[in-house]
């Protein structure tokens, strides 16, 4: 089982005279795009061509690698992503808060394996922490809206609705 790359998606933002932003949405031909600097190079010639062709002025471009899956091994039964881990944090440089929710937690995320403290996180735990660093200042992703995690306040056990059957 291993994520390999199926191929890249490249989004392009335009915007006219009264700041109306048009997005347009491309996948890859992976037989011409077959690695990360030919679609760099793609994206720019695209980007190119566009500014030649529309009056718009481009205001972003998002290049994707899309990934997926190669040999697929569903867990066990009782594996289900409506269990999920709700872990509550201060936002940095705000008094406010914030909500991450990871599904079908594992059970070293709680601070037991049974009884009532196996619905309470266990925000010292290195599985949680190790997460929820990614989120921090210096961890290279945004909670939300530019925002960063500062402090991991509590966590719970919960389950979301599930229509799926």
């Amino acid at each position: 089982m291993a994520l390999v790359t199926k191929g890249f998606e490249l989004s392009i933002s335009v915007a006219d005279n009264g700041a109306n932003i048009s997005s347009m949405t491309w996948e890859a031909n992976t037989a011409v795009i077959t690695d990360l600097v030919t679609a760099q190079a793609s994206r720019d010639s695209l980007v190119a061509d566009l500014k030649a062709l529309s009056d718009s002025i481009v205001v972003g471009t998002r290049l994707s690698e899309v990934q997926y899956e190669d040999a697929v091994a569903y867990p066990p039964a009782g594996i289900e992503n409506e269990n999920k881990a709700s872990i509550t944090y201060l936002i940095q440089g705000t008094n406010d808060k914030g909500n991450l929710q990871v599904p079908a937690p594992k059970i070293g995320a709680f601070v037991a394996p049974a009884g009532p403290s196996a619905n309470i996180v266990n925000v010292a735990a290195t599985i949680v922490t190790d997460y929820c660093d990614n989120f921090r200042t210096t961890g290279g992703w945004f909670v939300s809206d530019g925002q960063s995690l500062q402090t991991v306040l509590k966590g719970k056990r919960i389950s979301a609705k599930n229509n799926n059957g």
